[in-house]
């Protein structure tokens, strides 16, 4: 995605379709944990001087390496980024969260390096469903029957939904609106393909919903029909 990714005061740039996550910011060598999310990634760096950084992870063998330019002129500071495959983040991203990837950047001043990755993946498996309705099951939608939360205590139900991007789901009781949520670069997205929303309790009793009782939630896909989505209320 085009830049810039980093303000003037070293801050991250909200990146339109991306979610940046496990921001490092350095000088001289140094060590990064950063993990892995079985997708492709891109890595982004800010550095106060033109250089490049060579990425090594240090869990292998292999070892992979990678080398980050950063020398595209943004505001105050230069910019670059990396595109990674799928395998390629893998092998440099491997044993997440142990001081796995060392950073040696070429020149001095301050540097911050980052992930940016898809909000959505392009494709999901059944097997990384785990709970909840899901389109693999019946792409159309279908049925959530189990007791209802303590959302008046809470002061909200939530819904998450796990999905690829252009998912719509439009969720009922007894034919009365409880939520929609949608797959797109507006979601509330929480980690990339998870989508989080808070139903008032306000909402969810006018649909009549009772906390403790038993209700059964109707599911309807409206939007891309795919089943590749699940979804749980909690």
């Amino acid at each position: 995605p085009a830049g810039p990714y980093f303000g003037d005061d070293g801050r991250q740039q909200a990146v339109r379709g991306f979610l940046g996550e496990q921001y490092f910011s350095f000088r001289g060598d140094a060590t990064w944990s950063v993990s892995d999310r079985g997708a492709p990634a891109v890595l982004v760096a800010r550095c106060d001087h033109r250089g490049d950084v060579a990425l090594r992870n240090l869990t292998g063998p292999p070892f992979a390496e990678q080398r980050l330019s950063c020398r595209v002129p943004s505001g105050d500071h230069f910019e670059g980024a990396l595109p990674l495959t799928a395998d390629q983040a893998r092998l440099l991203l491997a044993g997440g969260g142990g001081n796995n990837v060392a950073v040696r950047p070429s020149s001095g001043g301050d540097w911050t390096v980052g992930v940016l990755s898809p909000k959505f993946p392009d494709t999901m498996a059944r097997v990384e469903v785990s709970n909840g309705l899901t389109g693999f099951d019946g792409s159309a939608g279908g049925t959530i029957r189990q007791v209802a939360p303590d959302f008046v205590q809470t002061r909200g139900l939530g819904v998450t939904v796990f999905c690829v991007r252009g998912v719509r789901l439009e969720l009922r009781v007894s034919g009365r609106p409880l939520t929609t949520v949608s797959c797109d670069d507006d979601a509330q997205v929480v980690a990339p393909g998870l989508v989080s929303v808070v139903v008032p309790d306000r909402v969810a009793t006018a649909a009549g919903m009772v906390p403790g009782r038993p209700v059964t939630v109707d599911v309807r896909s409206v939007g891309r029909q795919t089943g590749q989505w699940t979804v749980a209320i909690n």
